[in-house]
């Protein structure tokens, strides 16, 4: 048997292929039972169908979805990145929207938008809208007083960030100098940069070289 096996898988790989995820499959199934998929159940956000939605004074746009749930629309870490928000409950999945790893992980994102995006979620911690907060990388933060004090404390990682970066750039006669000015970043002394880029350890196109890319994209290259 297993040499018929061996047979098949290399003289007739995709039909050794389909046979495996037959196998697979039946074995599933067997120990499982059924699975359905959910393309039933998806339900597609298509951006001319946000609204305007207001928490508490504090406005997003968004979708509202079934048992009172809403998907806000929330870039900054991606372009498309979405936080839900149960107001019901007062539970707030922000995702990776307010986070500070390497900083935030902001890719295919803005850093203006983070910063807009982070401001709105203290907005409404601090009105009393938000009793657990869910975040990516970290166990949810409970309570009102917890919440507003993890918020600020990572936009004020993010703010300092941000001030090294520009006062860096800043110095910088080439704005250009890409290279160069990531090397005076990487010199940097502060403990704030030190944690950033022992994250970033070793350096391959580490996230706050992205940082810096956006950063000059967003209010130096204008």
């Amino acid at each position: 048997m297993i040499d018929r096996v061996l047979f098949i898988q290399k003289y007739m790989p995709h039909f050794f292929k389909f046979l495996l995820q037959l196998s697979s499959l039946s074995l599933l199934r067997a120990n499982i039972g059924p699975i359905h998929t959910p393309r039933n159940n998806v339900q597609y956000l298509q951006y001319d169908d946000r609204q305007e939605l207001d928490f508490a004074g504090t406005e997003f746009s968004g979708w509202s979805l079934d048992d009172g749930i809403y998907a806000l629309d929330t870039p900054g870490h991606q372009d498309d990145h979405l936080s839900f928000y149960v107001p019901e409950k007062k539970i707030m999945f922000a995702g990776d929207l307010v986070n500070f790893l390497n900083p935030n992980d902001i890719l295919d994102g803005s850093l203006k938008d983070t910063q807009t995006g982070m401001k709105k979620m203290l907005q409404l911690a601090e009105a009393g809208g938000i009793d657990v907060f869910a975040v990516s990388h970290a166990l949810p933060v409970i309570g009102k007083d917890n919440i507003i004090s993890y918020i600020s404390s990572i936009i004020a990682e993010q703010n300092e960030i941000f001030d090294t970066v520009s006062a860096i750039v800043s110095s910088c006669g080439d704005k250009n100098d890409f290279e160069g000015i990531i090397e005076k970043i990487y010199a940097h002394e502060s403990d704030l940069m030190k944690k950033v880029l022992k994250i970033n350890y070793p350096r391959s196109v580490s996230f706050i070289d992205v940082y810096v890319y956006l950063y000059l994209r967003e209010f130096v290259y204008i």
